[in-house]
């Protein structure tokens, strides 16, 4: 689904990023000024690269070689910042319906399917200055949906946010992650939002690629342990939840012939889960 191989250049720093893989769910990690936003912004068109290839499916958004570089406003990109821009002139529903006005192409997203997803239904009256920074960071997620975007960048959402807004903003993503079949580029350096959301992941330092890969191999280096930290090195293990027991508030997690016990707290009977094993 992925198909980017280009070359930036800022001043005398040169970055090189090349992603080949057909996962719907990529992350970017590594250290602040490792590259990330810039290999975001030439996926937006922000930034031209030197040279070098975006694809995105079957879409081109840049080819040097082939004189092809789509303007920011036709490459049908949702850009989803740290901080959460929101008009604070406008309720919460008016900045929604912003996104929907800058739509192009089919509205495969209502702004009642949005507010369902993203859990917004109550915040629709609210001005931005009422609002807590997961929630603002929720309608900015949700106003980049409804310009009905094939392709979605987010750029450290949670950054700005304390570990309670995060965990409350985490599970809103996943949900997106699974019920909307939009590619998405996830900047974080934070390895648990990885975790979370990623299928594959590369890993950035000095605006090269240090290591990518599906996230069960990629994590088991001990180079992304060096720059993530020893919270990212592990076993993971992909499970479904096979029952809940409420009487323990345990659930049973289904991994291949095996079974295992974890906390039931957010999960589901039938849910898709991914459990790490720290080293």
């Amino acid at each position: 689904m992925f198909a980017i191989d280009v070359e930036l250049r800022r001043g005398d720093f040169a970055r090189h990023l090349r992603i080949d893989d057909a996962a719907r769910v990529i992350a970017l990690a590594g250290r602040s000024g490792a590259g990330k936003t810039s290999a975001l912004h030439a996926i937006a068109g922000l930034v031209k690269p030197r040279s070098g290839r975006i694809a995105i499916g079957e879409r081109v958004l840049f080819d040097a070689a082939r004189g092809i570089d789509l303007p920011p406003h036709l490459r049908r990109v949702g850009y989803v910042f740290q901080d959460a821009r929101l008009f604070p002139h406008l309720r919460v529903h008016d900045n929604l319906r912003y996104g929907l006005r800058r739509a192009r192409g089919d509205a495969r997203q209502t702004i009642g399917t949005v507010v369902e997803l993203l859990g917004l239904d109550v915040l629709l009256q609210r001005w931005p200055s009422q609002l807590s920074g997961g929630e603002r960071q929720r309608v900015a997620i949700g106003r980049a949906l409804l310009s009905q975007p094939r392709l979605l960048l987010l750029d450290e959402p949670l950054a700005s946010l304390d570990a309670p807004r995060r965990e409350e903003v985490l599970p809103y993503l996943e949900r997106l992650r699974d019920a909307i079949g939009i590619p998405m580029v996830y900047v974080s350096h934070q390895f648990e939002e990885v975790l979370r959301l990623a299928a594959h992941v590369v890993v950035m330092q000095g605006g090269r690629c240090l290591a990518q890969g599906d996230l069960p191999t990629v994590s088991l280096r001990p180079v992304v342990r060096a720059l993530l930290g020893a919270e990212a090195l592990g076993a993971i293990i992909d499970a479904r939840v096979a029952d809940i027991d409420a009487g323990s508030a345990l659930a049973r997690l289904r991994i291949g012939d095996g079974h295992l016990l974890v906390d039931a707290r957010g999960l589901r009977v039938d849910q898709s889960v991914r459990l790490q094993l720290l080293a």
